[in-house]
């Protein structure tokens, strides 16, 4: 199947600012969007402790069910409600 009859999708990064794994997980989704144009955009969210404190509870809040059960300091999202969970 081509590229052309693909879905599009949006890959969501979101993490601390001082997580390395967070950076590692955002140069991965921008090769991918670089590799893939037509079906992949991305969007990262980068954050301060306190403010990543509120965007997950913000998120698990708005999404439920796993997002209740994460931990770590990043987040992958896929079409803004899919978890992907984190790098590992």
């Amino acid at each position: 199947m081509s590229a052309a009859h693909q879905e599009p999708v949006k890959i969501t990064v979101a993490g601390k600012i001082s997580d390395p794994a967070f950076h590692k997980c955002v140069t991965a989704v921008k090769y991918l969007q670089d590799q893939h144009p037509e079906t992949v955009t991305i969007e990262c969210l980068q954050f301060f402790e306190t403010q990543w404190e509120e965007y997950i509870k913000k998120t698990a809040n708005k999404l439920k069910g796993i997002f209740y059960q994460h931990s770590g300091t990043h987040l992958i999202l896929l079409n803004d409600t899919e978890y992907i969970g984190n790098c590992e």
